[in-house]
């Protein structure tokens, strides 16, 4: 392989501290996309570095959301041993008892972030809005947090005074907004060619911004991410006009990523390994839904009773005359005293919760009705697959989990819809026409990359360890992610170890005193999920 031999024939170690690493992050990412245009020479950057290195399938999280993935790949571990399951958590209010729903931020992710390794074993790190990161952390070289700053801040740099060096930086889609309102899904129908100019030019300042900060900066591992491929695909995957694998508008952004990925390829130099990765995939969004008080009836669950009637009608009124926040059916349903609890946790993926003694028989049941489930208009099966807790989520927080979540076919979107008695229905106007896939993308291209297409099973979290290894730090012992060996000859593996360390607590992300007083400053952020479709 090349660049790996000596003179002797031997292959050399790595050089320490000489190793420098871009990773690339591509929100959304697919090889649906990316193959069938390298294929068709539209994506020549891309196409070299796939040539040059490999490729493969990267897993997301369930769901294939963007908080519980990136959380992630930041620790190396599943959702149940960091604790982000979606774009929220549940936590006690102290200040008017019970609970309370909280936007999710880098202060409630738990486990050990790989910039702290990196950084205890001397490495500097330059990270560009990886989402999930805000507030910022200190770290040995820069940070610039991601997706979900709130809006107006300016608080999202480290060190702080790098914000007043950022060139007309935007960290999301600020221009998509009308009456100080988020408003993405109304920009789409009203004027698309506006919609796409304003994310084109977020990649292209977050590109030149990450150009800047390369050259400027001193850095071993530099990390952007990119965000507008997912705000395209969600609204632009397909044309109105005619059908296509997916639009001229997603394969325009794609041309134009290739470009930006060039230049930062280009900028970390020749010697230096590049991965391309995403947090999930992306694809054609369902025609038909699942009105998901059918499927409680079909599976036994009984979320029609006058308990829960009585409930759902005081919320409403309570919430009419400012008495409480509005919950949400979701809330009530998981907190209603029912036999089983469907709990939607994105698009077409269902957990499924147990409340009762007779628990596996109650199971055994649930399972055999899901996998016999046929939509009643086409007789054709709707689950993919059932997937018990444990072979999803390890870990202290693997409680807060579903039993069990059952995958329906990308066909289909959950939906809850009190009123009808259908379970399955067409999706009369899509705003979104591409919705999210488990199957996202992973090019890496380096001296020590072994060229070849991956052959094999890797999730999100097996990237950590990975770019840990190859920057030559250990690897902390908890992380659940394995190291990609794939990547790497047998010579190279025997000459390079890899090693494993336990890794000290202060390490650990750790909650901050500060969140409660900021959350105000959150509710804007859920607007901006709103906008998008993921509330």
């Amino acid at each position: 392989m090349t660049n790996l031999k000596n003179g002797t024939g031997k292959i050399s170690p790595r050089q320490g501290s000489k190793n420098k690493l871009l990773v690339i992050g591509i929100d959304g990412g697919t090889l649906d996309i990316v193959l069938p245009m390298v294929h068709a020479g539209k994506l020549p950057n891309l196409s070299r570095l796939i040539h040059n290195g490999t490729y493969a399938t990267l897993q997301s999280t369930i769901p294939p959301v963007t908080a519980p993935a990136w959380s992630s790949f930041i620790t190396g571990t599943n959702p149940g041993q960091h604790g982000i399951f979606y774009f929220f958590k549940t936590e006690k209010d102290h200040r008017g008892g019970g609970s309370r729903k909280i936007l999710a931020n880098l202060n409630h992710i738990r486990g050990i972030p790989f910039w702290k390794v990196l950084n205890k074993h001397g490495k500097k790190v330059g990270l560009l809005n990886i989402p999930l990161t805000y507030p910022p952390q200190k770290v040995n070289g820069f940070m610039v947090s991601g997706m979900l700053v709130p809006r107006g801040s300016t608080d999202y740099t480290f060190p702080p005074e790098l914000f007043s060096r950022l060139d007309k930086y935007y960290v999301d889609i600020d221009s998509l907004m009308v009456a100080d309102k988020w408003h993405a899904k109304e920009l789409v129908e009203k004027d698309r060619a506006k919609f796409m100019q304003n994310v084109f030019q977020l990649s292209k300042s977050r590109a030149h911004n990450a150009l800047k900060l390369m050259q400027r900066e001193p850095w071993d591992l530099f990390m952007v991410v990119f965000t507008g491929s997912d705000r395209i695909c969600h609204f632009f995957w397909e044309d109105p006009d005619r059908e296509a694998l997916f639009s001229s508008a997603v394969q325009e952004y794609y041309i134009l990523l290739d470009t930006l990925i060039g230049d930062l390829v280009r900028e970390a130099g020749e010697n230096t390994v590049k991965i391309v990765m995403s947090d999930h995939g992306f694809g054609p969004a369902p025609k038909k839904k699942i009105n998901v008080f059918a499927l409680g009836k079909i599976l036994g669950a009984d979320m029609q009773s006058l308990s829960f009637r009585y409930r759902h009608l005081k919320n409403r009124i309570l919430a009419k005359i400012g008495r409480v926040r509005r919950k949400t059916l979701i809330d009530l349903l998981i907190h209603e005293n029912l036999k089983i609890s469907l709990i939607p946790m994105y698009a077409n993926f269902l957990g499924i919760r147990i409340n009762h003694k007779n628990y596996e028989s109650i199971k055994s049941q649930l399972i055999d009705k899901l996998q016999t489930l046929h939509d009643p208009l086409s007789a054709v099966k709707m689950v993919e697959r059932i997937l018990p807790k444990d072979s999803l989520f390890q870990g202290p927080f693997a409680g807060k989990a579903p039993d069990f979540v059952a995958q329906f076919s990308y066909n289909y979107q959950l939906v809850f819809e009190r009123r009808s008695n259908r379970l399955v229905s067409d999706i009369p106007k899509r705003v979104k026409t591409g919705e999210h896939r488990m199957e996202g993308l992973f090019i890496a291209s380096g001296p020590q990359i072994e060229p070849g297409k991956l052959e094999g099973e890797f999730a999100i979290q097996d990237v950590t360890p990975t770019l840990l290894y190859l920057m030559g730090t250990p690897i902390p012992e908890n992380y659940d992610g394995r190291l990609i060996t794939e990547l790497f000859s047998n010579d190279y593996l025997n000459v390079n170890r890899p090693s494993y360390q336990v890794m000290e607590d202060k390490l650990a992300l750790s909650p901050d005193q500060a969140t409660d007083a900021k959350q105000d400053d959150f509710e804007k952020s859920k607007e901006l999920l709103e906008g998008l479709g993921y509330l």
